[in-house]
């Protein structure tokens, strides 16, 4: 961050002067740094630092060391202000995980960029092997060497085979498993299905269960009925007795004698009933 030098020629007073309450003088230390209208990273820096402290850091350093401490100053009043509990730490440490964050990259791309290498130059040895000592052969190998060469220097087409190859296989496992998951819903329609017919081949079974048991009930009732019906006949026609007729010669007279002591008792005058007469 670069601060603009700006000289105290006009009326206004610098930042620092006038949050002091008081006439910027022309040799005014802080006026190049906190001009008018930068009131507010002044205060930061006055919060921070103090106005004193700060004209002490300042006041014996050569003119490139001032510049330099006083935009140190006030990019750390400023991220305090920002940020009361990390401040400048925080801001460290987010540069810090930056740069280990690149040196990893940059260590993952010298090992890919080292395979390469060594297949390419696996597959020089191998080529060598196999170089027949004829011209036409020789000139083949040739140009084949060079391709190697560059590829060996270019390693874009490795990078790109392996990633057609993560491809297909990526999309070989979502392959067997979208299978997997059709295999399984079948399945699981197919035991619903069986769960069905069983449950309505019971309920036919209950249902033919029951028929038979009311058949049977009736039946039973029936047959118990036509058991019964001949002794009841039977019982009917034999209990049955011939009416005998008594000659009215043997028949006795009864008589009936009136009881005294009843019809004395019935007819006894009550004493009262006299007495009151």
């Amino acid at each position: 961050m670069s601060i603009s030098r700006i000289g105290n020629g006009t009326t206004q007073a610098c930042a620092a002067c006038k949050y002091q309450r008081r006439k910027c003088a022309p040799d005014c230390i802080l006026a190049p740094y906190f001009p008018h209208n930068r009131q507010r990273q002044f205060l930061n820096a006055h919060k921070l630092f103090g106005v004193s402290n700060i004209t002490k850091i300042i006041k014996n350093l050569e003119p490139p060391e001032k510049e330099a401490a006083m935009n140190t100053i006030i990019f750390q009043s400023d991220a305090r202000a920002n940020d009361p509990v990390g401040g400048c730490y925080r801001i460290i440490l987010e540069l810090q995980r930056q740069i280990e964050y690149s040196k990893a990259e940059l260590d993952l791309v010298l090992h890919q960029l080292a395979i390469c290498r060594t297949q390419a130059a696996a597959q020089i040895q191998m080529q060598e092997t196999n170089i027949d000592s004829s011209s036409t052969i020789g000139c083949d190998t040739s140009t084949v060497n060079a391709d190697v060469l560059l590829n060996a220097y270019n390693p874009m087409p490795y990078h790109y085979i392996q990633a057609q190859q993560e491809q297909q296989q990526y999309m070989m496992q979502n392959n067997h498993q979208l299978q997997q998951q059709q295999q399984q819903q079948r399945r699981r329609e197919e035991e619903e299905e069986e769960q069905q017919q069983q449950q309505g081949e019971e309920e036919e079974e209950e249902e033919e269960a029951e028929d038979v048991n009311a058949w049977v009930v009736l039946q039973d009732s029936m047959l118990h009925v036509r058991q019964q019906q001949p002794f009841v006949n039977e019982c009917i026609i034999h209990d049955v007795k011939p009416i005998v007729e008594m000659p009215r010669e043997r028949v006795p007279e009864i008589k009936f004698e009136p009881d005294q002591d009843f019809v004395d008792r019935r007819f006894v005058p009550s004493t009262q009933l006299v007495i009151s007469s």
